[in-house]
């Protein structure tokens, strides 16, 4: 039949040919020629079904109205993928590569012309080139490419082999999330990779979408990301790692760990391995016997080192062939560790004070036909002192009002040491979010419990009042932590998770959060306490936990014997202390005896007639616990007494005791002195000198501080200003440790932040609060504070208000005008900015949630946020109808920064909507509203009609319908029964806009009854107590009823249970599947699913996304749902908390 069209069109196109060139009287329209010719090949061979795995030819000449034409033939990919052989006999051959690993399309033209005519016409012909399959026994593998052989006209792959995992996993251009995309093991996968050689380096190009893109490496604070860009971007290759390396040579193209995705990672790291550049190389393996597999499965099987006391589950089938089964018998061994009745887990009671080993034997089987067994010998890794310390300290069951330490534990790395980390009842350099810590036991701050119903408040004591620990939320929704003199009513709650021996407490009202030190992403350890998500529990956290608050008989010795000092010398009777820090006792003695001296009791007297030199021993003790200390004492004949001076009248009194001490007095030897200062405006004391001695700085920052004397004293204080002025460049670059002052022209302020700016330097004021009396946008202002740093954005945090005045006219900020390019070279540097980006395309993202709404600027993502405060509500108001592709201008907004640039709105004067005509505003109403159709599959439950933001809908039904009635409040529809079969009708909206009367027609259909239905629900909290859910633990099935069944299948991750958000979470990234299922015999009506996301994901139905708590209608004895994304983004979560189905016999 196909041949059969394709001949009666051929006929049809000569025949117009011949009409047309009949109607051409002058015989010179050439180009009307060329159009037929090339309709004659269009459908000479469009309904050729072309096996492209075969070599196929073409005509170089057609003829139409007997005139002759040329025909060129040529393809959009280089001859090593689709070859046209020379013309012979009047026709070319066409050759694609059929070895190729990688599918492909390519795109044949025929360019048609004639001899003597002007120009050409060209058809276009799509072929598609399958990757080949392996045969049996046949595999590719990669095989690396020595650089100085590389071919610029071929194409490669990228290829990185993770030790750990033993596999190879191929560069492709999915994203696997924001910062790496994604590795596949299966070759087909992998991106055809073009390499050329630089004058420094190398670039690596791919193409996306058609286009070029080149991989590049961008810095962002001190996160080194890989990137594709248009631009091309140099790597140097490192021939010793055999890597390709960044501009400054720290991080190259790899991964480190169990990881498979690609980034950047740490050349210098034990940890990483690097991508190279290679070809695929087949192989044949001839196929495995079942003893060879056995084999193979034996010598690849390990048992890592046991270094914790949690459960080891070990393997049951082989990593390497699924169809090799494993069982275990474990050695008796003095360690307390055995086998579980399961025949797979080691149970560990605890772990050993010194390295150990333990002896598994492992039996594996495949089939019948092949066995093997392996002993496997297994280190048990010694717990540190230090960490069985803290394990020991660490409180399972806690009491109200009894004290406790808040510590964490870490196990050092190269920058920090291993150590127990205690809360010191400060904050860490000032910050409002992160407590101070320190491995001094001695300087632990007691935390006490406070009983809130079946629910505890945390605090310690600063000046005998309660200082309260809680959880917050940060502007971005993730944890932080606060502390508040609150009375007890007011303060958050937490509550003791058994599984993990800490507090937990919801940082945001509704999800679950916990206290803790942490890496970040580049290795950098933060032993300061801050507050952290429960998902982020097993993700490079070390959470703090309540120990006891005992000082041991040891640890109080050591401490007073730490801080125990006495003067050099002295000239007459002293006293030495008696007692030390926590209940310590200290008995003093000579080391050589000396009839001329005498120690009672704490006093030390002596008659001598010359300078004499005496060793004083301190003998420390607590119940068995003791230590000495010595110290080197000059005893004089008698007590001199020195000169003090000074000349400064910041100096503001001297006192020895009550006694006032004028500038050029006397005074005995180790007299102290107790000396005040006043700083002037805006200074503030760095340190003293005696004399020309060296500067003392423990004072900086005080107004009185202690001196001892011991010879004559010229007395001297150094000042500094209190807050150095530092211009906004200046102050990016300082150390975050110290205030400075920034003076800058406000461009906006969102109720969040001040966004200041001066000359092309701008900087972001976060959590200004009070301190804006007098500021508004045009005033310059003058604030201190400490620099911060937030996922790239350089900040001054907690500003403090200094000095509000007028900007001069030379001072006024202008927005620069963004482009793509321009928005494409921000660096994070920029932000804060002030700018105007015109154009910009809405695409998606809820405005609703205020952040992640995804525009376009030409071909560039724009991430647009604003705060939930300030100008929020217009700014809602503003947006809330705004509709995919259409375009505003923002117009003096700043730049944000979250591992990227983003666009902020602080006013809605600054957003300019399109312009629409009320015809387009009532059509956009009409086709919202119809686009919502309504269907009612239940007697006598309204269903709510449509709505649409701002516009006032009046309701009826179309003449003659008699199937449901409007509802009460006339907002919706309801059936008082069930039709026999379904009945479609129109509920009509008439509103008005402008003045002009608008209507819509929306679809409404009443399903016909399907008899007596029945309900089956589930809530998950529920159903994981009545089933004993573990947390974190995976689950792929869930029965509603007898006949109700759900199967969740996704990755490692899909399916798992999480106790503090009672949820089924399902995983984007994962690609999963919920099947709901009901017996033989049963017919699902309907459906609801009620969750909440993370990430922007959404439950999708086919490819119709389905928001929480939406009736699905099915009338099918099974359905299947997944999760896609409101955003762009590839990793989005829904929590499920709520499943019902109603269903009905078949």
């Amino acid at each position: 039949m196909k041949k059969r069209l394709a001949l009666i069109l051929l006929v049809l196109v000569m025949c117009l040919s011949v009409a047309f060139a009949a109607c051409d009287t002058t015989n010179n329209d050439k180009k009307a020629d060329l159009k037929a010719a090339a309709n004659y090949v269009k459908v000479l061979y469009r309904d050729k079904d072309v096996d492209v795995t075969k070599a196929f030819t073409r005509k170089t000449t057609v003829a139409v109205d007997n005139v002759s034409y040329d025909v060129a033939w040529s393809a959009n990919v280089g001859d090593d993928k689709v070859k046209i052989s020379a013309a012979n006999n009047g026709e070319v051959t066409v050759s694609a590569d059929t070895t190729t690993t990688v599918t492909f399309e390519f795109t044949l033209t025929a360019t048609v012309t004639k001899e003597g005519a002007e120009g050409s016409e060209k058809v276009e012909f799509k072929h598609k080139v399958t990757a080949k399959q392996s045969d049996d026994g046949k595999t590719y593998v990669p095989e690396r490419v020595d650089l100085a052989t590389i071919d610029t006209a071929k194409t490669y792959k990228l290829v990185q082999y993770n030790p750990t995992k033993q596999t190879n996993y191929y560069f492709t251009t999915e994203v696997f999330n924001t910062y790496y995309w994604s590795g596949e093991s299966d070759y087909k996968k992998a991106v055809d990779v073009t390499v050329a050689k630089t004058e420094k380096g190398y670039t690596l190009a791919v193409q996306v979408d058609g286009a070029t893109k080149y991989l590049a490496c961008k810095v962002s604070g001190t996160h080194y990301n890989l990137v594709l860009q248009d631009a091309a971007y140099t790597f140097t290759y490192n021939t010793e790692k055999q890597a390709f390396v960044c501009e400054d040579g720290t991080n190259a193209i790899g991964s480190f760990g169990q990881n498979q995705s690609y980034g950047m990672t740490k050349l210098d790291s034990d940890t990483s391995f690097f991508a190279y550049i290679c070809t695929l190389k087949e192989t044949v393996v001839a196929p495995k016997t079942a003893q060879e597999k056995a084999d193979d499965a034996a010598k690849a099987l390990t048992v890592a080192d046991i270094t914790s006391n949690e459960d080891r589950v070990l393997p049951t089938t082989s990593a390497i062939h699924d169809d090799v089964t494993i069982t275990w018998a474990l050695e008796q061994n003095t360690l307390g560790i055995t086998l579980a009745a399961d025949g797979k887990t080691l149970k560990i009671a605890s772990m050993p004070t010194t390295d150990s080993t333990i002896k598994l034997t492992a039996t594996l089987s495949c089939g019948t036909n092949g066995k093997a067994t392996k002993e496997i010998t297994v280190n048990v890794k010694a717990v540190s002192a230090i960490k069985a310390q803290y394990e020991a300290s660490v409180i399972t069951a806690p009491k109200a009002e009894t004290a406790y330490f808040l510590a964490l534990y870490f196990a050092g790395n190269d920058d920090v040491a291993e150590g127990i980390y205690y809360f010191t009842g400060a904050m860490e350099d000032g910050k409002t979010y992160s407590l101070d810590t320190s491995t001094d036991k001695t300087k632990a701050a007691k935390v006490y419990l406070e009983t809130a119903g079946s629910a505890y408040r945390l605090y310690f004591l600063k000046d005998d009042v309660k200082n309260y620990i809680e959880l917050t939320a940060q502007g971005n929704g993730a944890a932080s932590l606060k502390v508040s003199k609150k009375t007890a009513t007011e303060s958050a709650t937490w509550t003791f998770n058994n599984e993990y021996n800490m507090l937990t407490g919801k940082y945001d009202g509704t999800n679950d959060g916990f206290l803790s030190g942490y890496t970040n992403s580049s290795g950098k350890l933060y032993t300061a306490i801050r507050g952290r998500e429960m998902d982020n529990i097993e993700k490079r956290s070390y959470p703090a936990r309540l120990l006891s608050a005992e000082i041991t008989d040891e640890e109080a010795v050591a401490a007073t014997k730490e801080s125990l000092t006495l003067n050099a010398s002295y000239g007459d009777t002293f006293t030495v202390p008696t007692t030390g820090e926590h209940g310590t006792a200290i008995a003093w003695a000579l080391k050589e005896a000396n009839d001329k001296v005498t120690v009672n009791n704490g006093t030390v007297s002596f008659n001598i007639t010359e300078t004499t030199n005496i060793t004083l021993v301190a003998t420390i003790t607590k119940g068995s616990a003791s230590a000495t200390k010595e110290f080197a004492i000059s005893l004089l004949k008698e007590t001199p007494k020195f000169t003090v001076t000074w000349n400064d009248a910041t100096i503001t009194s001297v006192k020895n005791g009550e006694a006032t001490v004028a500038s050029g007095a006397q005074v005995d030897l180790n007299t102290t002195l107790t000396i005040t200062v006043a700083p002037a405006e805006g200074m503030k004391l760095a340190s003293y000198k005696i004399g020309e001695g060296e500067a003392v700085t423990t004072v900086a920052g005080k107004t009185s501080f202690e001196i001892v004397v011991t010879a004559d004293t010229a007395l001297s204080v150094q000042y500094v200003e209190q807050y150095p002025a530092k211009t906004i460049a200046e102050f990016k670059a300082a150390d975050k440790n110290t205030e400075y002052k920034v003076t800058g022209i406000v461009t906006n302020m969102d109720g969040k932040a001040i966004f200041i700016q001066m000359g092309g330097d701008a900087l972001y004021l976060l959590d200004y609060g009070k301190h804006a009396e007098g500021v508004a946008v045009g005033k310059k202002v003058t604030y201190r504070g400490k620099l911060g740093e937030y996922n790239g954005l350089l900040q001054m945090s907690n500003p403090i208000l200094v000095k509000v005045e007028d900007a001069a006219a030379d001072e006024k900020i202008e927005a620069t005008v963004l482009d793509e390019t321009k928005y494409k070279a921000l660096v994070a540097n920029d932000a804060a900015k002030l700018v105007t980006i015109n154009d910009l395309e809405y695409q998606d993202g809820s405005i609703a949630a205020k952040t992640n709404i995804n525009f376009k600027l030409g071909e560039t993502k724009v991430a647009v946020r604003f705060e939930d405060k300030g100008d929020c509500a217009n700014i809602l108001a503003a947006l809330k109808n705004i509709k995919a592709g259409d375009k505003i201008s923002l117009e003096n907004v700043n730049i944000g920064w979250f591992k990227g640039p983003q666009a902020i709105i602080s006013l809605t004067t600054s957003i300019k909507l399109p312009t629409l005509t009320t015809a387009e505003k009532i059509a956009r109403v009409k086709a919202e509203l119809e686009g919502n159709p309504v269907v009612i599959n239940k007697a006598g439950q309204g269903v709510t009609l449509p709505t649409y933001d701002g516009v006032t809908i009046t309701w009826s039904l179309e003449e003659g319908a008699t199937a449901c009635t409007l509802t009460e409040d006339k907002l919706g529809v309801i059936a008082a029964t069930l039709p026999e079969a379904d009945v479609e009708l129109k509920a009509i909206a008439r509103f008005t806009i402008d003045e002009t009367a608008g209507t819509a027609e929306v679809s409404v259909t009443v399903k016909k009854s399907v008899g007596e239905t029945t309900t089956a629900n589930v809530v998950i909290k529920d159903y994981a107590t009545a089933n004993s859910w573990a947390n974190a633990t995976q689950y792929g099935t869930l029965q509603l009823d007898s006949n109700i069944t759900v199967t969740v299948k996704g990755g490692d991750n899909t399916g798992k249970y999480y106790d503090n958000g009672n949820e089924w979470r399902i995983y984007q990234n994962e690609s999963p599947s919920i099947t709901i299922t009901a017996k033989e015999n049963y017919t699902i009506v309907s459906v609801t699913v009620t969750y909440s996301v993370k990430n922007t994901g959404i439950l999708t139905n086919g490819t119709t996304q389905v928001k929480t708590g939406t009736l699905i209608d099915v009338n099918a004895a099974s359905i299947v749902l997944g999760v896609g994304n409101t955003g762009t983004a590839k990793n989005g979560q829904v929590k499920i908390t709520a499943i019902e189905v109603v269903y009905a016999a078949a």
